[in-house]
């Protein structure tokens, strides 16, 4: 009896891997559908936080409005629903979004985003950030990187107000900051 021997299988190459790696990991996070978007597009004030929060404990698009998003971005804003979230301590979340598409199918975008944890443990100011007189410890982060970072604690809650755009054809982060200083003063005032 004579054994053959075999050729060793070969390993995937890192990219490949980390491509593999990358796959699972959407989805075992999970992905939003847009399937609801429609439904909640005009809704300036829907129930939960349209992103998997327990129980909808705060309705952050009650406090942070299709009207506020309208106004920041110049344009209509849209319910954004966002990826599910399993983190026990987000009791709110609220996404706006602004798309536009070019003849060639270019998609330009903006984004804003609140979010309310219920422990003042996930307030944490990025080293490049400047003080911001809005609740307890705020900040403001602003880079052609991040866009536009507002966060502070209030009533024990961290919160984070995020506005982004993407596109030749969007607002700059620089334009949005006073803005978003003066949201961020109206969203405390609401709280």
């Amino acid at each position: 009896m004579r054994l053959e021997r075999r050729k060793p299988r070969s390993l995937p190459d890192p990219k490949s891997r980390a491509c593999a790696l990358a796959c699972m990991l959407v989805l075992a996070v999970g992905c939003g559908d847009d399937a609801g978007a429609g439904a909640n597009a005009d809704a300036s004030a829907g129930g939960g936080s349209g992103t998997g929060s327990p129980s909808g404990e705060i309705d952050a698009c009650a406090i942070v409005t299709q009207q506020d998003a309208s106004m920041l971005f110049g344009e209509p804003a849209v319910r954004d629903q966002g990826a599910d979230v399993v983190d026990r301590a987000l009791i709110g979340a609220c996404l706006w979004t602004y798309e536009q598409a070019d003849e060639i199918g270019s998609v330009s975008s903006q984004l804003l985003q609140f979010y309310v944890w219920g422990s003042p443990d996930y307030h944490s100011a990025p080293p490049s950030s400047e003080p911001f007189a809005v609740g307890q410890d705020g900040y403001l982060a602003a880079s052609d990187a991040v866009g536009v970072d507002i966060g502070w604690i209030q009533d024990g809650n961290s919160l984070l107000l995020s506005y982004f755009s993407i596109g030749d054809d969007m607002p700059t982060h620089a334009s949005r900051i006073e803005p978003m200083k003066a949201l961020a003063l109206e969203v405390s005032g609401r709280l």
